[in-house]
């Protein structure tokens, strides 16, 4: 898929697909997606690869001497022999097990090949197949939608929730009512402050006639 995707396929980056200069010097990583160049990777990069492919082919031929009728060249046995002296041996796995293996997964890998090019080597659209399986390989099992359902659903909402109830009402409308209070007590105590001589007069009076009629009543 990968390969019919990336290779066979039309493109569809937002660059410029191009291979003029690509020995230029590569473009400075602050740039913006859009005016990148596409071009072949540098030296840097290719020439680390070709060795671990080279190292990965010899190191394959290296484990299956025994396939290709090479049993008795076994240079990395002998080169590890020292370090495994005393290690006991273990019993010989059975070349027609390793064959039926080998079989097996080269098999699987004809298979994926086919499969990949029956559904993207001519053109395939991805999201045109309905087929529930290729859907649910496609949504990668919905674990995406299912995490959402339950778990970045339930707190998106709990956040709301709380964001309205503690927020809102408890905190916010808790410091509303008392700046109410303190408002009307400041303003109630503002009218004994007027300013006017009558006004104080007014209440020495009313105090002394409160306490006239407090001692009266005590007798």
């Amino acid at each position: 898929r990968l390969f019919y995707g990336i290779f066979m396929g039309d493109y569809r980056g937002s660059g410029r697909a191009s291979h003029e200069g690509d020995e230029e010097e590569e473009e400075p990583s602050h740039r913006t997606a859009g005016r990148f160049t596409i071009h072949e990777a540098p030296p840097i990069m290719t020439i680390p690869l070709i060795i671990l492919a080279v190292l990965s082919i010899i190191g394959g031929l290296v484990g299956s001497f025994d396939l290709i009728s090479l049993s008795k060249w076994r240079p990395l046995t002998a080169f590890l022999a020292p370090v495994f002296a005393d290690v006991h041996t273990m019993a010989t796995a059975s070349f027609g097990v390793e064959w039926i293996s080998t079989l097996v997964s080269v098999g699987f890998a004809l298979l994926g090949i086919l499969a990949a090019w029956r559904l993207y080597g001519r053109g395939f659209q991805y999201k045109e197949n309905k087929n529930p399986f290729y859907q649910l390989l496609y949504h990668k099992y919905y674990v995406d939608e299912i995490l959402d359902a339950v778990i970045v659903q339930p707190i998106l909402w709990f956040g709301r929730t709380a964001a309205r109830v503690l927020e809102g009402d408890v905190l916010d409308g808790g410091s509303r009512a008392v700046a109410g209070g303190l408002r009307g007590i400041s303003a109630g105590l503002r009218r004994l402050q007027t300013g006017y001589v009558r006004n104080y007069a007014l209440a020495i009076l009313i105090g002394v006639v409160l306490i006239i009629l407090y001692y009266a009543v005590r007798g």
